[in-house]
């Protein structure tokens, strides 16, 4: 039953009660006044959708038909399903206002309950009150009228009077209220509608704002993303990228780093400033050393709180591995947010694999022209070999032979037995020299002794013939070895001590040599060592590189053929050493040798 209806019923039953006594006059103009408040009340009720201000209407009409002790507005929480006293007036109003409710609890829960309106005379003598109120309050309302508050989509709530005496509420009460309870139920459901709307266009607009800032952030990732792939080298690659990250995250200063983590060095890629760091500084930039990135990297990204010095540290990580770092200084005044540590994070990924991917290029490259300069070498090394063993043929074994022929010819035609006698000595002495140099030359190309005996007797027989020919302190020292080991080990050992002992012979100038063979379970190691005048090994690879020489290449290529690795430490005044380490397969892996 609607508002409108319920006061016009009460309007005819006071017009058929005007024939009677004064004091039904009175009651009338009761009731006019109490219709005329209902009509002011219910236009101020709907003139606003605001729910604070339609509650505050709600309570003052109320409080001003019934004049009332206290007077409140109980609505239900969708969320839980409790009730919540979102306004009240009167005696402790305020330890009242926020008091929740469970599900039918107390004389405000039974009237959303039952959907029916309830007027209590003595709220201590019914059972269903919630003596909480009261407690809390220190005020002991005694009677109790509650309206429910039905709107169509259900019973929103009650409105609730109270007062401290007894027996305060009757039928005519509930007649003045029920109908302000029907206006407030519909303007409370509107206000809940018009904020619900109100929030939903908020999200809505905030959404829209979110997407807005993320397409443009995906449109300036794009740009970065365009002006790594442009540029070429490291530097220039982490120069673009910081450049064009300033316009997704405002900076005062930014730099990158490259790291490398085994070798413990690092070199600044870029930096970029546009309010230097007053400190400390590279280019205007604390680009501190970061060893620990590991731990960097499992942070992901990390914010260093320095008051207006603030900055932010990410790490860049290419397959699974940190090449370095990204360092920002956060613009003073600006939150840094969520889609800040995004874009930095996805910028540091993406620099991280071009570049990665850029030292690879280079790395490939370099070894592109490495393996031609060693073609190139090798074709020389050959034709080299070549000619020295046609003018060893030629000159040494070749005239060697012609001397032997013209002897013997000479002895033929000799009848002086003892002329004939020293012919033959100078002949066989001749025969005799050849023979050793073409043994020599034998050795030299390969030594029949690797194939027969093995790698250790091969290496002490070569260290023993080296100091006989060279003159110097040779020590010779390895684990034993039952088995053979893969032919292509064996061959590239022997060769690169060959090598060594040569270079140290050439350039070392040094007094003694030692030569080592160790050997565990899965390694071998080979090392070459002496107390010579030592090199800048960077400088001399670099020069190998550009076709200077290329000893030391050829022994680090001989190495990684057969499956190893080779690396030379040494520094002037500091000796040098070679070595060489094989993994070892097991005696059955072995390749059959040949016979």
């Amino acid at each position: 039953m609607s508002g409108v209806t319920r006061a016009t019923r009460s309007i005819r039953r006071i017009s058929r009660r005007a024939h009677r006594p004064p004091s039904a006059w009175r009651t009338l103009e009761q009731r006019n006044r109490q219709l005329e408040l209902l009509h002011l009340a219910g236009q101020a009720i709907g003139s606003s959708l605001e729910l604070d201000q339609v509650l505050t209407a709600v309570l003052e009409a109320a409080r001003r038909l019934l004049g009332v002790a206290a007077v409140s507005v109980w609505l239900v929480d969708s969320a839980t399903g409790e009730l919540v006293c979102r306004q009240a007036t009167g005696p402790q109003s305020e330890a009242v206002t926020g008091w929740k409710l469970a599900r039918g609890e107390g004389l405000a829960g039974h009237v959303v309950s039952s959907g029916e309106s309830l007027i209590v005379a003595d709220s201590h003598a019914d059972p269903r009150h919630f003596r909480g109120v009261d407690e809390r309050t220190g005020v002991a309302l005694r009677s109790i009228l509650g309206v429910p508050l039905r709107a169509k989509s259900g019973v929103l709530g009650v409105l609730q009077v109270a007062d401290t005496s007894l027996g305060r509420f009757n039928a005519g009460d509930l007649v003045v209220l029920e109908p302000l309870a029907a206006s407030a139920a519909i303007a409370i459901e509107n206000a809940q509608l018009y904020a619900r709307a109100q929030h939903e266009l908020a999200e809505r607009m905030r959404a829209e704002a979110a997407l807005q800032q993320h397409a443009e952030r995906l449109r300036a990732l794009l740009r970065v993303d365009q002006a790594i792939l442009a540029a070429r080298s490291p530097a220039d690659i982490a120069a673009a990228a910081l450049s064009h990250l300033e316009h997704i995250v405002p900076y005062r200063w930014a730099g990158a780093v490259a790291l490398e983590l085994e070798g413990r060095s690092a070199s600044v890629l870029a930096t970029r400033v546009r309010e230097p760091y007053q400190g400390e500084s590279t280019d205007g930039v604390p680009l501190r050393l970061i060893w620990d990135v590991r731990e960097l990297c499992e942070e992901g990204i990390r914010v260093v709180e320095n008051g207006p010095h603030s900055h932010v540290e990410a790490p860049m990580v290419a397959r699974g591995q940190p090449i370095g770092i990204i360092v920002i200084g956060l613009e003073s005044g600006v939150a840094f947010t969520e889609a800040h540590r995004d874009a930095i994070r996805e910028v540091a990924s993406s620099l991280a694999i071009v570049i990665q991917n850029a030292r690879l290029y280079d790395q490939v490259r370099a070894a592109n022209e490495r393996l031609q300069l060693l073609s190139h070498r090798l074709v020389e090394a050959q034709e080299n070999e070549r000619r020295y063993i046609a003018c060893e043929l030629h000159d040494e074994i070749g005239q060697a032979l012609t001397s032997v022929i013209i002897n013997l010819q000479a002895l033929q035609n000799t009848a002086d037995p003892g002329a004939s006698k020293g012919v033959l000595e100078e002949a066989l002495n001749t025969a005799r020299g050849t023979l050793e140099q073409v043994r020599d030359m034998s050795l030299n190309l390969r030594p029949s002794l690797l194939d027969d005996l093995g790698l250790v007797p091969a290496l002490r027989w070569y260290c023993d013939r080296y100091a006989r020919r060279t003159g110097l302190a040779v020590r010779f020292l390895a684990d034993p070895i039952a088995e053979r080991l893969p032919v292509a080990i064996e061959i590239t050992c022997f060769r690169i001590v060959q090598e060594a002992l040569t270079n140290v012979l050439r350039h070392a100038d040094a007094r003694a040599v030692t030569v080592e063979l160790r050997r565990t379970d899965a390694m071998l190691d080979l090392l070459v060592r002496d107390d010579g005048r030592g090199f800048d090994v960077t400088r001399t690879l670099e020069h190998a590189t550009q076709g200077a020489s290329v000893g030391l290449l050829g022994m680090a290529e001989r190495a990684l053929f057969a499956g190893g690795h080779l690396q030379v430490n040494s520094a002037p005044g500091k000796g040098t050493e070679v070595h060489a380490s094989f993994p070892v397969p097991t005696a059955s892996a072995h390749p059959v040798r040949p016979t």
